[in-house]
């Protein structure tokens, strides 16, 4: 086998979320300096797109959802390899706002000075609306549908290609929160909410499930 044929076989496992972490971190350090690495991967990603559109969401049980989240949050791999998972499911949406951008720019030279994302449930009953002004450095992000669970507060995060997830605040159930950030958002990150402890979580990665996702895009 050829470093062609095993480059395109690892961009393959990379999209596919199949790496271990460390292979995946390597992986990246090389995907960011090979113009033809990159190329394997968009190919992957165009590839496995199309499959999303033959399964639709489905909430689990809360037997299956409790075992699933023990799991999952057990440790800090574990933790890790979800939110490469929720890169994977978001990658179609994500292919998909790319294009739009892509023709959008094409009709200005100056980026809109916006950005803007749904956060739609991954557990029922959260959806948040999101507003970053680029200018200002503000993130607005105001409350469409949530939950209020006692002794719990809501997290969010902001999740670039790396997949590392940061944190940029807690969110109310029930208002508007203006949030001013040095972190800059671009179009294609993913911004979600998690279920975290009151005051938030303090290892700097999410403990708890998370509750709502979406794309940031250009207005």
């Amino acid at each position: 086998m050829t470093d062609r044929d095993d480059d395109d076989v690892h961009a393959a496992e990379y999209v596919l979320g199949l790496m271990p972490l460390a292979d995946r971190r390597a992986f990246e350090a090389r995907l960011h300096k090979s113009a033809a690495l990159a190329t394997h991967v968009e190919a992957w990603e165009s590839r496995l797109a199309p499959f999303n559109a033959d399964y639709a969401d489905r909430t689990p049980p809360p037997a299956v959802k409790v075992a699933i989240d023990g799991r999952l949050f057990a440790q800090t791999e574990a933790r890790v390899h979800w939110w490469s998972a929720l890169r994977i499911r978001w990658a179609a949406v994500t292919a998909v706002l790319a294009a739009v951008v892509l023709v959008l720019g094409l009709q200005t030279l100056q980026p809109h000075p916006k950005l803007v994302a749904q956060l739609e449930p991954v557990e029922m009953g959260y959806r948040f609306a999101a507003t970053f002004n680029r200018d200002t450095g503000v993130l607005t992000v105001s409350t469409l549908e949530a939950v209020d669970i006692p002794d719990r507060v809501l997290e969010l995060w902001a999740i670039g290609e790396a997949g590392v997830p940061v944190s940029l605040g807690l969110l109310t159930a029930s208002d508007e929160v203006a949030i001013s950030t040095v972190l800059p958002l671009q179009p294609g990150m993913t911004l979600a909410v998690s279920l975290e402890p009151p005051g938030g979580s303090t290892t700097g990665a999410p403990t708890g499930p998370v509750m709502s996702a979406g794309v940031l895009s250009d207005v």
